[in-house]
């Protein structure tokens, strides 16, 4: 995501407390981004739903998909159209949102 790395930046020099929010900001959004993937992901035999996994540490979390042709349906091929499920469950998981708004009340 654009300007993650400078976001990182500076929340490592904010206090542990700080820290700490946003490190169960980032677990929590991860957690909901893989369950909205899987309920995304087109299903033929399941092995790409079940695939779908989620990991969070420190300020880092991914949400990723172990089978072999994940990418193929995420991305198209030159034969197959695109049917994308990871990029759209990232983006209506509203971390930024989400991210804000504790910093907020933390804040305040």
């Amino acid at each position: 995501m654009k300007g993650l790395q400078s976001a990182i930046g500076r929340i490592r020099s904010i206090s542990p407390r700080c820290r700490q929010a946003m490190e169960g900001i980032i677990g929590k959004t991860v957690q909901l981004t893989r369950d909205e993937a899987q309920g995304m992901a087109p299903v033929r035999t399941g092995a790409l739903r079940a695939s779908i996994r989620s990991r969070a540490s420190g300020l880092e979390g991914a949400v990723e998909t172990g089978c072999p042709y994940g990418a193929a349906v995420e991305l198209g091929t030159l034969r197959t159209p695109a049917r994308p499920f990871l990029l759209p469950a990232a983006r209506q998981s509203k971390y930024h949102e989400n991210a804000k708004n504790a910093l907020k009340e933390m804040l305040l």
